[in-house]
């Protein structure tokens, strides 16, 4: 059976390889804290309880605060300026991370991204 030229394979066909698998692990230079999550909820003017009330966040399904699914871009968003020895010791954390999962492939998936023109691409599990 003869394969499909890339070009004619839909999105979802070509993301198809990377579905339902681990991508790299990515960490935020900066701790994600309940004073950070409390002031995006306050922007955002969500009263959620799970993100405000730590003895009602206890009994979720979370059992303790998170941050809302909204905030992700937001609260993991790259910092403008680092000193080099703070992304030398988030690179290593980085790396590490990523030993465990050698067959993870971001780059694979933004191609196909890029090729459909999609230019932000945010994926949470």
């Amino acid at each position: 059976m003869a394969e499909t030229p890339v070009a004619a394979m839909s999105f979802r066909e070509q993301c198809e390889p990377y579905l339902n698998k681990w991508g790299p692990f990515r960490m935020t230079r900066d701790a994600i804290t309940e004073t950070a999550i409390r002031r995006f909820c306050e922007v955002a003017e969500d009263e959620n309880p799970v993100y405000w009330d730590e003895e009602f966040a206890k009994r979720s399904r979370f059992g303790r605060i998170i941050a809302p699914p909204q905030s992700l871009f937001s609260m993991t968003f790259a910092a403008w300026w680092t000193p080099k020895h703070v992304q030398e010791r988030l690179s290593e954390a980085i790396e590490e991370l990523n030993r465990a999962e050698p067959e993870a492939d971001a780059g694979g998936v933004l191609a196909v991204c890029d090729r459909f023109g999609y230019v932000v691409n945010t994926v949470a599990g």
